[in-house]
């Protein structure tokens, strides 16, 4: 019995050594999206969430892993699930609003654009996120609205000033929207599109 006891021991350790770390998993995961293997990726992410359920991180990368794939419905239930493990981080309501409006969703993605920014008001990510959908269904009223006010408090995200470009474009402002466009430019000189952007309007 003793010598039956130590065997189911030493058996419980090989088992428990076998599953890896969440961490190891992230690990692994973040190198094969390095060089590209989104299924490799996906597949560690996966094996984290099924021995770590509970680990929020895990949901989050592999939503952005099957997003990247083009699987967004994938990615709102990943995403939901992470929400039910922890609904006080902003920036998960903002990735879920991204899969919204990824498959057209507007009315939803609104909802946790407007979610992301009742919990961090002024989230340059949810603000530039939010303004989309409104350009999307033409409500540019609205969404100048939003962006001048962010504006006033934050000119210095190239994000920020870009999408102010493009609606001040689409409203037929080209002189506000060149003005965003040099401060982006100076703010990043490398952004191409900004770069583009700027050439259209002189």
């Amino acid at each position: 019995t003793q010598h039956a006891t130590r065997n189911t021991q030493h058996a419980s350790r090989i088992t428990h050594h076998a599953v890896p770390s969440a961490d190891e998993l992230l690990a692994t995961a973040n190198t094969a999206a390095a060089r590209g293997d989104l299924a490799a990726a996906a597949q560690a992410l996966q094996t984290c969430i099924d021995h770590h359920p509970t680990h929020v991180e895990a949901y989050i990368a592999l939503a952005s892993v099957v997003g990247a794939q083009e699987d967004h419905d994938r990615a709102q239930s990943l995403l939901l699930t992470a929400i039910a493990l922890d609904d006080h981080r902003p920036e998960l309501f903002n990735q879920l609003g991204c899969a919204y409006f990824a498959t057209g969703n507007t009315e939803l993605a609104e909802s946790a654009f407007r979610k992301a920014l009742e919990m961090a008001p002024g989230n340059v990510d949810a603000v530039v996120n939010l303004a989309e959908v409104y350009r999307s269904r033409q409500d540019y009223a609205q969404a100048a609205r939003l962006l001048t006010d962010v504006l006033q408090e934050n000119l210095d995200d190239v994000n920020l000033l870009l999408t102010f470009a493009r609606l001040s474009l689409e409203i037929d402002e080209p002189e506000a929207a060149r003005l965003a466009l040099e401060r982006a430019a100076q703010l990043d000189p490398t952004r191409e599109d900004v770069q583009e952007l700027l050439r259209t309007v002189g």
